[in-house]
């Protein structure tokens, strides 16, 4: 193929195969036992390079940097993931709480994520504050699964929005006592944290 054929990024990228003497060193590698890294920009033993086999061709980025490149690429696609797991899984709930659509754009969501959440998408939802509004990043909360099942067999039960309210509130207030030991009604006085949970318009 005519260099004016080739695509203008190859070029680029391999501009160093265009030195004479790394173009020698890389025909010789074989008796020199060496190959030049395009990352590290120096010679590195071959050991530090993965061997060709099958369809892959020689490489000239080492090992490490392989991996880090890698690395780099599954961070990039692990919060994609995350978020489109919770979507999918808000879904049938919005349909549970009579909603129309949901407003939950990926970029704010991302916002909200912790590493855990990352990492564990699957172990955790996204559940609406208050359920006789849509799911919004402002109406929206990030719960484990045994929370949601609790909140949601609760709504069937009551389909009662102030109801639901004073649960998701006792939740959060007592992450570690068992609902059955929650009281019927939600705090007396308003205060701090329901304040905050509540009063996000």
């Amino acid at each position: 193929m005519c260099d004016h054929e080739k695509p203008q990024s190859k070029p680029k990228r391999r501009a160093y195969l265009k030195d004479p003497n790394i173009k020698k060193a890389i025909e010789s590698e074989h008796l020199t036992g060496v190959r030049y890294c395009s990352k590290c920009d120096k010679f590195l033993p071959l050991d530090q390079f993965k061997p060709p086999s099958g369809k892959n061709k020689r490489q000239f980025m080492c090992i490490t940097h392989i991996r880090e490149k890698a690395r780099i690429e599954a961070m990039g696609t692990k919060p994609k993931r995350a978020y489109n797991i919770l979507r999918s899984m808000a879904r049938p709930d919005m349909l549970e709480f009579g909603h129309l659509k949901m407003n939950i754009g990926r970029p704010a969501v991302l916002h909200m994520l912790s590493e855990e959440h990352i990492a564990n998408p699957g172990e955790y939802c996204l559940m609406p504050k208050r359920p006789d509004r849509p799911l919004s990043v402002p109406n929206s909360i990030i719960l484990t699964r045994p929370q949601r099942m609790y909140l949601i067999n609760r709504w069937r039960k009551t389909k009662d929005a102030q109801q639901y309210m004073r649960d998701l509130w006792h939740l959060l207030e007592s992450p570690s006592s068992p609902p059955s030991s929650f009281p019927a009604d939600g705090p007396a006085h308003p205060s701090e944290t329901w304040a905050k949970l509540f009063d996000f318009e």
